[in-house]
């Protein structure tokens, strides 16, 4: 199956309910400059988000629009528009990271199986211009591979990131 039409990865466009919840105009363009970065602002405290894990270089928090409970976004502090453009140290800091976040985000939610993904570019599917990888658990149940996103309320996902941040 082609990964343009696959369930398990939905693809992101500027109808998606994604953008919407970030305040993006259908018809606009998303914006590589850092003072509009969603991820910059909520690396400064700018914007809330549900934390999972920080240290000096790296921040993860729980995806606002998530497509499983406990889906994670993980991001470098630092502005980097895609994967392309990082450093080979960011991307060692990224990937010393990862194997810890996503073994605490799946035993938080209580599953073995998940995927990780990473877009770069607008046809590719990135909404937010900040290098970040999505940890997506999978779940058996049918809802978690619909290609639809969850509506968590904030009770939900703060229980969601307080189980993550407990098996780190």
């Amino acid at each position: 199956m082609s990964p343009i039409n696959n369930p398990l990865f939905p693809r992101i466009t500027p109808e998606s309910p994604r953008n919407l919840s970030l305040n993006v105009k259908s018809n606009s363009v998303p914006s590589e400059d850092p003072k509009d970065c969603t991820f910059c602002k909520i690396v400064s405290g700018q914007l809330p988000c549900i934390k999972v894990f920080e240290n000096d270089e790296i921040l993860a928090f729980l995806d606002v629009a998530p497509i499983s409970r406990g889906h994670t976004l993980v991001i470098p502090k630092t502005h980097i528009s895609r994967l392309t453009l990082a450093s080979p140290s960011i991307m060692s800091s990224l990937g010393s990271v990862l194997p810890q976040i996503s073994n605490a985000v799946i035993q938080g939610v209580g599953t073995k199986d998940f995927n990780i993904l990473q877009n770069n570019g607008q046809i590719a599917g990135q909404v937010v211009f900040h290098l970040h990888f999505h940890i997506i658990p999978r779940f058996k149940e049918v809802e978690s591979r619909s290609g639809g996103r969850l509506r968590l309320s904030k009770d939900e996902s703060e229980k969601i990131g307080k189980d993550i941040r407990a098996k780190l």
